[in-house]
């Protein structure tokens, strides 16, 4: 896949059948643009999709904990939080 078919598929089908897993709406697990590069550019050197599938699930299980702990509304990853998650 190339880098522009990853962002589509992360952003498309992965992350919404994680949320959708999760019971998490897309207004309470919200990725930047920078934030979406990120994750296909920490990805690029894998040639499936389901090392997206597992991105996806961090940053959902995160959202998910922060929604959860710290009683926030919704939380949206920029690309500094999504490279210290996925690290």
């Amino acid at each position: 896949y190339t880098l522009e078919e990853k962002k589509i598929i992360f952003s498309k089908f992965a992350l919404p059948k994680i949320l959708r897993r999760m019971s998490l709406r897309k207004e309470e697990c919200i990725l930047t643009e920078e934030a979406l590069d990120t994750v296909v550019e920490l990805y690029s050197d894998t040639s499936g999709i389901r090392d997206l599938e597992q991105a996806a699930e961090h940053i959902a299980a995160n959202a998910l904990y922060q929604i959860e702990v710290d009683h926030v509304k919704s939380v949206t990853f920029d690309a500094e939080m999504v490279r210290n998650l996925l690290r």
